[in-house]
């Protein structure tokens, strides 16, 4: 095999295993103190059908809200097929993934989500104008620089895990690594009117918008330090607006006139600031889409080195084998040949008629 081959199938390993997921989080802002209200402390707070307290009706409308109309909207999209998951419920927190395949379907779904945030923020302040909701969104990169783990394993000793399980449909599965813990920073800096993403997240978007005119509205924040994030790097706030009523939305943009700032920023200079960003980091990477073209045809470096350290060690274990196979083979050449030896020293069992009669005769 010449070298160009053996690189074209490393390439090709590199690819195949390569799998970007896309995590999406809602929130529900103000709960905390809803739920230590002084309603609630006095014991006055008005319970519903179910005798429970209302922030616990709360809690409940939100995740059956927004779980029912963000599936609802991405199945009538991609018809029977399941594309969004429940990752994970964290208190007031919900934090779904997707597999990212190409730009139309990132941006489809993330547009989906805005729209069930907007139902579902409807529905909570109904119940309290305290609260309201928040979202960020980011994507990580399998399996080089994440990690993926399968926790099923745990299943049998653990009953939560297990119901968990059972009503996921599938095997649960934990995401570790440099790009989560990015994405759970980010969180801290997302509000009602911004859904804070990373800068991959925001490449794909962007380049999406700019090329099918999405609904997006961008907006730029600055960068700031992420504790433990890119060496200590500042990391730049992109972020979408989810502002949904008309007459914020009115407050926003005369905000930022007074201020002299942009109340937007063009998809096509988030996209160019965004890839530009990426390559000249040091700890980040385009995304790969299979079958793309343009910015993310190309598999990342990191990708095509666990491929070609992997194919090292494979080669090495192949190599350490046929190195043994000889030695096994003669060993187990020896082994017949003494055992052959050792039988034919043996005497010869007796016969059914040699065999001493209890008599004597």
């Amino acid at each position: 095999m010449s070298a160009d081959q053996g690189d074209d199938q490393i390439l090709a390993a590199a690819a195949a295993r390569y799998r970007l997921e896309a995590f999406l989080s809602v929130d529900m802002v103000g709960s905390s103190a809803f739920k230590f209200s002084t309603a609630i402390a006095g014991g006055t707070e008005e319970r519903d059908e179910t005798g429970s307290e209302g922030w616990s009706q709360a809690i409940r409308k939100f995740y059956a809200t927004f779980h029912q109309t963000f599936l609802k909207k991405t199945r009538i999209r991609f018809g029977a097929e399941n594309r969004v998951r429940l990752w994970k419920a964290l208190g007031d927190e919900l934090v779904y993934r997707f597999t990212v395949t190409d730009l139309a379907d990132t941006a489809g779904i993330v547009n989906d989500f805005i729209l069930a945030l907007h139902q579902t923020r409807q529905v909570v302040r109904e119940i309290s104008r305290s609260l309201d909701l928040k979202a960020c969104g980011w994507v990580a990169d399998f399996p080089a620089r994440n990690m993926m783990i399968d926790l099923d394993g745990l299943r049998e000793t653990d009953q939560f895990l297990d119901e968990m399980a059972e009503g996921a449909g599938e095997g649960i599965q934990d995401f570790i690594g440099p790009s989560m813990d990015t994405g759970f920073r980010l969180g801290r800096f997302a509000t009602r009117r911004k859904m804070v993403l990373s800068v991959e997240l925001a490449a794909l978007l962007a380049e999406s918008d700019a090329q099918q005119r999405l609904p997006f509205c961008f907006g730029y924040d600055g960068r700031e330090a992420l504790k433990g994030i890119l060496g200590g790097e500042a990391y730049p706030l992109i972020w979408i607006d989810t502002e949904d009523d008309p007459g914020r939305k009115i407050a926003d943009r005369r905000e930022a006139a007074m201020l002299q700032m942009r109340s937007e920023v063009q998809a096509a200079a988030v996209a160019e600031f965004c890839l530009g960003y990426i390559d000249a980091s040091d700890w980040m990477e385009r995304p790969f889409l299979r079958g793309g073209s343009g910015a993310f045809d190309t598999v990342p470096t990191s990708h095509i080195d666990q491929a070609r350290r992997g194919r090292a060690l494979q080669a090495r274990e192949d190599r350490l084998y046929a190195e043994a196979a000889p030695l096994a083979a003669a060993a187990q050449s020896d082994l017949s040949v003494t055992s052959v030896d050792l039988i034919g020293d043996m005497p010869a069992p007796a016969g059914r008629g040699d065999r001493p009669r209890e008599d004597g005769a």
